[in-house]
């Protein structure tokens, strides 16, 4: 994560983030998560935080460069 990235993070854990859909709920000081495809929580690997989360804390710099939130090649998702 870029230093940029890791100060957005940082910034947004001086705040909860929303509970879904807009967020995951975890409370101020710990990272974000999202449920994995085995219905567990782990932290988000492409974004420093939930938009709603980085919007409440004041995060004036968002990643928006489509690579940060591109599909991981290396995880397998169930098509519906």
């Amino acid at each position: 994560m870029t230093p940029e990235l890791e100060q957005d993070r940082q910034q947004a854990l001086t705040v909860p983030c929303p509970f879904p859909p807009k967020g995951c709920g975890e409370p101020a000081g710990q990272p974000c998560t999202r449920e994995s495809m085995v219905g567990e929580r782990e932290p988000l690997a492409n974004l420093p935080a939930h938009p709603a989360r980085l919007d409440a804390a004041g995060v004036i710099h968002a990643p928006l460069d489509p690579r940060e939130l591109a599909h991981d090649p290396d995880r397998e998702f169930r098509r519906w």
